[in-house]
């Protein structure tokens, strides 16, 4: 007999209804790489190490064409998997759309023109910090529904960061405003 899929319960479920405080959380984007959304786990490894030592609420990260929770993961993360809450989306935009009705300002890295250096803002409201791809970037629906698009900026000869160095620098940065 045919399977029945189950639809997730999705962030909605994950996320407190209303944020109290300065809460912050990092999605990760791109279906090929890039941060957890990658197949590479030494990269969501690393992302959810600068989730927990940063004290980041959660890591939302992308259900299909992406590296899963598992063995590898847990070690590059050094633990940090089993202190940071991860959510599994279906959908990224649908759940950056809950977080917006939650009340969370989203905020895309992503090295483009209209991008904005990413120390311009005030963090001082409710984050979720989107993580594009190292070559991607953000899928395009995505990026229209980020608040804010912001980049580092580059001085040397290399234009771009790993995706978990880049979310490491932001997140850093978001949460010493956010106290």
């Amino acid at each position: 007999p045919r399977r029945r899929r189950r639809s997730s319960p999705g962030i909605c479920r994950s996320l407190p209804r209303r944020p109290s405080g300065r809460p912050f959380w990092c999605a990760t984007s791109s279906p090929s790489a890039g941060a957890a959304s990658s197949t590479d786990p030494h990269n969501f490894g690393a992302v959810l190490r600068i989730a927990d030592a940063a004290g980041v609420d959660g890591i939302i990260y992308r259900k299909t064409r992406s590296v899963k929770l598992n063995a590898t993961v847990v070690r590059v993360s050094t633990g940090a998997a089993f202190y940071v809450k991860c959510v599994e989306a279906v959908n990224l935009t649908a759940a950056i759309k809950n977080l917006k009705s939650f009340g969370y300002w989203i905020v895309g890295a992503e090295a483009a023109t209209e991008s904005i250096d990413f120390r311009s803002i005030k963090y001082d409201m409710a984050t979720a910090l989107v993580i594009g791809s190292e070559g991607r970037g953000l899928s395009r629906l995505v990026k229209d529904n980020c608040d804010y698009l912001v980049q580092i900026p580059m001085f040397g000869h290399i234009n771009s960061l790993n995706a978990a160095v880049a979310a490491g620098v932001l997140t850093y940065h978001i949460k010493g405003d956010q106290n």
